[in-house]
């Protein structure tokens, strides 16, 4: 057993260039991976924010589509007229989530745009403190956060 050991520290010592690299190696990969676990944490809190404000009592999505991140849904309309006369359904509204580039005044960013469709009407919590009321269909109002 203490020959392994002799051995090991002879490896290290003869080969410390590689033995540093390794060592760096595996820190920037640690690193990167905290990184990327803050950035996916504050992107998906930021994602929720708008469904979660909503505060809808039940979500209705296609077989196989389990949350709404980078995922496509779509209900037929006689669907949603179904779920419409069920008993103790107030409302049915179409939900949009689309990612597209944004013009922010002469800035072009690329954004993850949530909201309802066109023509239902804003969700009861979510109101206009400045700006004005959106005058064509190509346009939307942003949150401040």
């Amino acid at each position: 057993m203490n020959m392994i050991w002799l051995w090991g520290y002879k490896t290290l010592r003869h080969n410390i260039a590689s033995t540093l690299a390794s060592i760096f190696g595996i820190s920037v990969s640690f690193f990167l991976a905290l990184f990327f676990a803050a950035v996916w944490s504050g992107e998906t809190k930021q994602i929720v924010a708008y469904p979660k404000s909503l505060d809808a009592d039940l979500w209705v999505m296609q077989d196989g589509v389990s949350n709404m991140h980078m995922a496509s849904s779509y209900l037929w309309d006689w669907k949603a007229d179904a779920i419409r006369k069920l008993k103790g359904v107030a409302r049915v509204t179409g939900f949009v989530y689309v990612n597209t580039p944004v013009k922010i005044n002469q800035a072009k960013l690329f954004a993850f745009v949530v909201g309802l469709e066109t023509g239902d009407s804003p969700a009861a919590n979510v109101h206009l403190v400045a700006g004005r009321k959106i005058l064509a269909e190509d346009e939307i109002i942003l949150p401040s956060q």
